[in-house]
């Protein structure tokens, strides 16, 4: 059956503008930065601990690309 004939529309597939490691152990904030990145057309890759994202970067990374290192702290709203 022909997709366009069943009301189905496809994209092309476009590569990820970046793909960033977010380290958040929180339920509902980690899953709420992924998609809202995610809408911005970066690939996102949730850890919920700094182990775990350093187990990730640490993997070779895709041919011809490299990992750039950055670390944005937490901000402390404890007053």
């Amino acid at each position: 059956m022909d997709p366009t004939a069943a009301g189905v529309t496809t994209t092309e597939s476009v590569p990820p503008r970046a793909r960033i490691f977010v380290v958040e152990d929180h339920p509902l904030t980690g899953p709420a930065i992924q998609q809202v990145l995610a809408m911005d057309g970066f690939e996102v890759d949730l850890a919920g601990t700094l182990a775990r994202a350093r187990a990730r970067f640490e993997v070779a990374p895709p041919a011809g690309r490299s990992w750039s290192r950055s670390v944005v702290p937490r901000p402390d709203f404890r007053c």
